[in-house]
């Protein structure tokens, strides 16, 4: 946890809101009902592993990390698994992995959420092959090629031709699927093979079973707005979410019982020396100076790497001060903001005394830093015209990813005001060097392996022109400390 240098009106201030805040009123007093820790574990986690062998678990789930798995969950490490890597979906249980087996044991329906459309995926695709029985649907006619709007009429013209329903399946999807058989239209699932894909078209009263209503058409709306219509009629119909988990009618100390073998299989293990692979002590940026001893009070390293040293959450800052200007640096440390548009996190807001922002401005501008860097700029600078970088910038497709007064794209940051909170220093001339900026464009992967910017093959002469371009975009109201007092101790 970092040192934010929180007032104490405001740390008592966002201590009330969590208290008053984070709270589920709802299940507050499930700790109070909670079962009690059972008295002989090793005697359960036997009676849970027996059930699991008598239930056939087996069959749709590993238990052991081996090279043939079922198709199932793997629940090798089960034990161990992270809760928000759960589905719990609208179960009003506790988000914690107990409750979540035991519920999943005892009412695996509850479990269930609705299918979501990705706005990465093609939403025609997507909803063909999810939709189940993938026997009935997907696995037994290939998707027709045409217009998106056409497709998804096509596919909702098969679920309203079907004339048998998957063996458990009832309309009106998991609400309805908790009533008794009784409740239905007189219409029950049946035994028969699933037939052969219906012709397109729309089908008769007297075929249709009832999966989606044979009135149903496409709302008049761009294909985007007719796919969430449709999932959200399927999602209702329970045909994009079947229970694939059975509901055994599990006694509760069964259900205990197996909850707790299965928290049993975890990853920690009891270490041997005997094992142990002597390993090369890793190099760790560790200074011993008043940058280090800041360094250790904020925790950044806890996000930033430095020289292998670090996390890879946040930009590793080996090169900072190559990359950046130092009176970006200290306005930056004064009042963060976030880099693209696209993304809402940010640096936290510490509260940086002036001193020590200037004191690591300055320390990083130093410190880290490659000599070697951009040395043809210098030599290639007085020449460079930003106009025919300008042109150049259009020319190569910059826009493509890179925004310029609200004019491109932001797969790359912008290079004029990116966050309109915080308007000032956000262009790329008052915040990169130009010696990084010629580098970078020259050859970006040699300054970050595995960046997408691509390389552009530009000659000495173009990457000056660009980079003279660049460095000539900068915020009229951009105005950073232009000096700074604190030498820092190499």
């Amino acid at each position: 946890m970092p040192r934010f240098n929180f007032t104490d009106k405001k740390a008592l201030d966002l201590s009330q809101f969590a208290i008053e805040e984070w709270v589920d009123l709802d299940l507050a007093d499930a700790d109070d009902a909670a079962p009690p820790i059972p008295a002989d574990p090793p005697k359960r986690i036997k009676r849970g592993q027996l059930l699991f062998d008598e239930l056939g678990c087996a069959g749709c789930h590993a238990l052991t990390d081996r090279p043939n798995q079922p198709p199932g969950p793997d629940l090798t490490f089960i034990g161990s698994k992270p809760v928000h890597d759960l589905g719990f979906g609208a179960a009003p249980v506790r988000h914690t992995l107990p409750d979540f087996l035991y519920t999943k044991l005892t009412a695996p329906r509850s479990l269930t959420s609705d299918f979501r459309l990705s706005i990465i995926a093609n939403p025609a695709d997507a909803i063909w092959k999810n939709l189940q029985p993938t026997a009935l649907f997907s696995k037994s006619a290939p998707l027709p090629a045409g217009s998106e709007e056409k497709r998804l009429a096509w596919i909702l013209a098969q679920v309203q031709a079907r004339t048998t329903a998957p063996p458990g399946w009832q309309p009106g999807g998991t609400a309805a699927a908790e009533e008794k058989d009784a409740a239905t239209d007189g219409q029950s699932a049946t035994d028969e093979p699933a037939p052969k894909p219906a012709p397109v078209g729309p089908p008769t009263a007297a075929t249709s079973l009832g999966m989606l209503a044979p009135e149903l058409q496409l709302p008049d709306a761009p294909p985007r707005q007719q796919a969430a219509w449709l999932v959200k009629k399927l999602n209702a119909a329970g045909l994009l979410n079947p229970l694939k988990m059975p509901d055994f009618g599990l006694a509760k100390a069964d259900a205990e019982a197996l909850t707790i073998a299965l928290m049993s299989h975890s990853e920690e293990r009891v270490a041997s020396r005997r094992y142990d692979v002597p390993r090369k002590r890793e190099v760790i940026f560790n200074p011993q100076d008043d940058f280090g001893q800041l360094e250790r009070r904020y925790r950044c390293l806890s996000c930033h790497g430095i020289r292998g040293s670090g996390d890879i959450r946040a930009s590793d800052l080996t090169l900072e001060g190559s990359r950046a200007n130092r009176d970006w640096l200290y306005a930056y440390l004064k009042e963060p903001y976030g880099m693209r548009r696209t993304l809402t996190i940010a640096m936290p807001l510490f509260n940086f005394p002036d001193e020590e922002a200037r004191f690591m401005a300055e320390y990083i501008s130093q410190v880290f830093v490659d000599s070697q860097i951009g040395t043809a700029w210098k030599r290639l600078a007085a020449q460079a015209d930003a106009q025919r970088g300008k042109v150049l910038f259009d020319m190569k497709g910059c826009f493509a990813c890179h925004r310029v007064n609200e004019r491109g794209g932001d797969i790359g940051p912008a290079l004029t005001a990116q966050v309109p909170s915080f308007p000032v220093g956000t262009w790329v001339g008052d915040k990169l060097r130009g010696e990084w900026m010629f580098q970078w464009l020259k050859d970006p992967q040699a300054l970050v392996p595995g960046t997408v910017e691509p390389n552009l093959g530009l000659s000495d002469g173009e990457a000056a022109d660009l980079t003279a371009y660049l460095l000539s975009l900068k915020s009229p109201e951009f105005a950073a400390e232009k000096s700074v007092h604190v030498s820092p101790q190499k």
